[in-house]
């Protein structure tokens, strides 16, 4: 099991008492204003760089969430490039990234290390919806790390363009058996059974706003049905009792900022 996370004011630096509770009762934490628009065009125009190179990145970094095969030509519904800090340094080195480290420290309670993060490009009108799931599902290593996901969209998201939904405190509840979407063992994609009169809490954002959410938190992310394509940058932070290695991102990032 993940270990709980049980932020203090004393470890979470800026936050608010009550943003502590509100994070603690219901698994995650919208935090509006995070990052300047400046910033956000930069790190939009990158990653969007990215995509316009999917079917050219190695297979290991861009799928479809849908599980459909990568064939060129054929426009993909949820494309999903993994890794990307990898893919272009320059995202490793944002000041963006350096700023969610201190939350992530903040929130977890000691030195945060970046163990992943994806993007997830919705076309506009067909981009289709993000199962429901568990982020600690997909966890290669139960039991070492604490572990909390940050979510950027890179433009403001409503509900019909497929913002984040919630389960409200379903993080309290652990860990729930998973399956793939596509009903075929081999599937990437996981979800999980969600009760039918679960109610859940839809978090539409302004430019420059963040959310962050509990690896236990069940959440899911509609279609996009609007005329706007919609991207957002996922960042996955992780602390544990011995400090871990530098990781491949963190020395990409070092190369640029020199340390």
């Amino acid at each position: 099991m993940i270990l709980p996370l049980d932020p203090s004011p004393a470890s979470a630096g800026s936050l608010t008492p009550a943003q502590l509770d509100d994070f603690r009762r219901d698994g995650f934490l919208h935090m509006p204003g995070f990052i300047a628009p400046a910033e956000i065009e930069d790190l939009g125009r990158r990653l969007r760089s990215l995509f316009d190179r999917f079917y050219d990145l190695p297979a290991e970094h861009a799928r479809d969430l849908d599980e459909t095969p990568r064939k060129r030509g054929t426009p993909p519904r949820n494309p999903e490039i993994t890794r990307c800090g990898e893919l272009d340094p320059a995202l490793a080195a944002s000041p963006y990234v350096e700023r969610v480290r201190a939350a992530a420290g903040r929130l977890l309670g000691g030195p945060a290390e970046l163990g992943f993060d994806h993007a997830i490009y919705k076309p506009p009108a067909v981009g289709t919806g993000t199962a429901w799931h568990q982020d600690g599902a997909y966890d290669p290593s139960p039991g070492l790390f604490r572990r909390l996901s940050f979510w950027l969209p890179l433009q403001p998201v409503s509900a019909e363009q497929g913002c984040l939904q919630f389960l409200p405190g379903s993080h309290r509840a652990g860990l729930h058996p998973h399956h793939p979407v596509t009903g075929d063992a081999t599937g990437h994609t996981l979800t999980l059974d969600v009760p039918a009169d679960a109610e859940p809490a839809a978090v539409p954002m302004a430019l420059g706003d963040l959310v962050v959410h509990h690896p236990y938190c069940t959440h899911c992310a509609g279609p996009n049905t609007t005329a706007r394509p919609r991207l957002a940058w996922v960042l996955m932070f992780q602390t544990r009792h011995r400090q871990p290695p530098r990781s491949r991102f963190r020395r990409l990032a070092g190369k640029l900022i020199g340390n």
